[in-house]
């Protein structure tokens, strides 16, 4: 009974250190379009924003419309969210929410 239980403590055992590292070597990973949002900054043109969100390959509502005042895109972890001055044209506010696992960060946006 003895030896049953130590060969499937380790490999229990085992199996969760495999789970808990390559969580983290996948949430350690930068993805592309966190890159591509850390170039847009705040009182930025609108076709700058454009030309750094065409360099990633992310399309949203300014890649389509002239008139679109909010940007929306995501990745695997975060949803990303630009807005843009109806009248100025530049970027007003920008910001991100999680959208990973609920379990470890929670639905919150962060400005």
């Amino acid at each position: 009974m003895w030896k049953l239980f130590k060969f499937f403590g380790a490999s229990i055992l085992q199996g969760l250190l495999l789970a808990f590292i390559s969580f983290f070597v996948v949430a350690v990973k930068r993805p592309p379009a966190l890159s591509q949002f850390t170039f847009i900054q705040i009182g930025m043109k609108r076709d700058d924003v454009q030309k750094i969100l065409s360099n990633g390959a992310i399309t949203c509502g300014l890649s389509f419309d002239p008139l679109a005042t909010q940007c929306t895109f995501s990745d695997s972890w975060r949803t990303y969210i630009v807005e843009l001055d109806p009248t100025t044209g530049r970027v007003v506010r920008k910001g991100f929410m999680w959208s990973g696992p609920a379990f470890y960060y929670g639905p919150r946006m962060r400005y």
